[in-house]
C-alpha cells in the first residue's frame, strides 16, 4: 500500500524523515512550496494521467522534542491505478478531520489525538531507528485512519463543477472540496484540490480555460473572501502571432539597396566572362579581325 508517514524522534539530532521509507519524489515541494509553507496545515491532492498523489501535513502530535518544539506528522500516498490497496475512504477521512480541526482551531483536533494514541513515542523512537518496517508504518496508519470513524457524507456534499476558491473557514467550502478529493482519488475526475497557507488571492490561481479543474482552499486571514466557494478567474492564453512570407518592403532599405548593387555587379561579371570565353558562332562568315601591321619607317 503506497502511504507514508513522516515524522521526527524524540531525539536532540532527530530530524524529520519518513518511518519505513518515503515516496521516490518530493513532489509537494517541487511544485506548490511557493503557495505554501509546510511546517502548517497543506493538503495537496492530484490525479493525471500518471495516477493520484495525496499529501497531508503538519498535523501536530503531542510528542516534543528536547527543546519543546511539538513534532508533527504528515501524511503522504500515491496510486498508480485505481485497483491499489490503498483505502482511499480511509483518507478522504482524515481529509475531512483534519480540515475540520483547522477551521475550528482545535489544539487537541480528532487527528491528533487519532494519529497519537497509534503512533506513541515509544512507537516513533523505535521505528524511527529501524528503516525496514514499511508495512508496520502503514498498518498503522491505516489503524489511526480507523479510529476516526467513518465518512461523513453531507447531503450537500456534491463536488462543484469547474475550478474555485473558499476560506477553510466556510462548512460549504471544506464540504465541497471532500467531495473533489474522494473524486480525485476514486477516479472519477481529474485535477488538483489544494489547501495552501502562503496565499489566498483568486486572482494567483487564474486557470486558462483549458487547464485541469482546481478547487483551493486557503487560510484568508483577513478574512476577505465569501464563505462560499467562487469561481477561479479566467485568464485568457494571448493568441499567438501569426508570421507571414517575408515582403520586400519587410527588408530594411540600407539592405534593398546593398542586394541590389550587389545583384548588378555580379550580372555584369556574368556577361564579361560569356563575352570573353565565348567561341566564334559557326556560319555567320565573319573571320577573325586580322592583327594590326606593325609601322616601318
Amino acid at each position: 500500500m503506497p502511504t507514508y508517514v513522516e515524522t521526527r524522534g524524540s531525539g536532540l539530532p532527530d530530524d524529520y524523515k519518513f518511518l519505513g521509507g518515503g515516496p521516490a519524489r518530493a513532489w509537494w515541494y517541487q511544485d506548490y512550496r511557493d503557495q505554501t509553507t509546510f511546517d502548517h496545515p497543506t493538503v495537496l491532492v492530484e490525479r493525471d494521467a500518471l495516477g493520484w498523489r495525496l499529501y497531508v501535513g503538519a498535523i501536530p502530535s503531542g510528542r516534543h522534542d528536547p527543546t519543546g518544539s511539538t513534532n508533527r506528522i504528515t501524511v503522504v500516498a500515491e496510486g498508480a491505478q485505481d485497483g491499489d490497496d490503498v483505502d482511499r475512504e480511509a483518507l478522504v477521512r482524515l481529509v475531512e478531520v483534519w480540515l475540520a480541526d483547522v477551521a475550528e482551531q482545535r489544539e487537541q483536533g480528532r487527528a491528533r489525538r487519532a494519529l497519537d494514541e497509534v503512533f506513541t513515542a515509544d512507537v516513533v523512537d523505535r521505528l524511527y531507528t529501524d528503516d525496514g518496517p514499511a508495512d508496520v508504518v502503514r498498518a498503522r496508519l491505516r489503524e489511526a485512519c480507523e479510529r476516526l470513524g467513518g465518512p461523513v457524507r453531507h447531503p450537500q456534499a456534491a463536488d462543484l463543477p469547474g475550478s474555485w476558491i473558499a476560506p477553510v473557514r466556510g462548512r460549504s467550502g471544506r464540504t465541497a472540496f471532500v467531495a473533489r478529493v474522494r473524486a480525485l482519488l476514486n477516479g472519477e475526475s481529474s485535477g488538483s484540490a489544494i489547501f495552501v497557507n502562503l496565499v489566498d488571492r483568486a486572482d494567483v490561481f487564474a486557470r486558462e480555460p483549458d487547464d485541469p479543474p482546481l478547487a483551493v482552499l486557503v487560510t484568508d486571514p483577513g478574512e476577505t473572501l465569501e464563505l462560499d466557494p467562487l469561481p477561479l478567474p479566467t485568464r485568457a492564453r494571448p493568441p499567438k502571432k501569426a508570421q507571414g512570407p517575408i515582403t520586400p518592403m519587410s527588408v530594411p532599405p540600407g539592405r534593398r539597396r546593398t542586394r541590389t548593387l550587389v545583384a548588378l555587379v555580379l550580372l555584369a561579371l556574368v556577361i564579361g566572362l560569356v563575352w570573353l570565353l565565348a567561341p566564334e558562332a559557326p556560319g555567320t562568315g565573319l573571320a577573325p579581325t586580322p592583327p594590326v601591321p606593325a609601322r616601318t619607317n
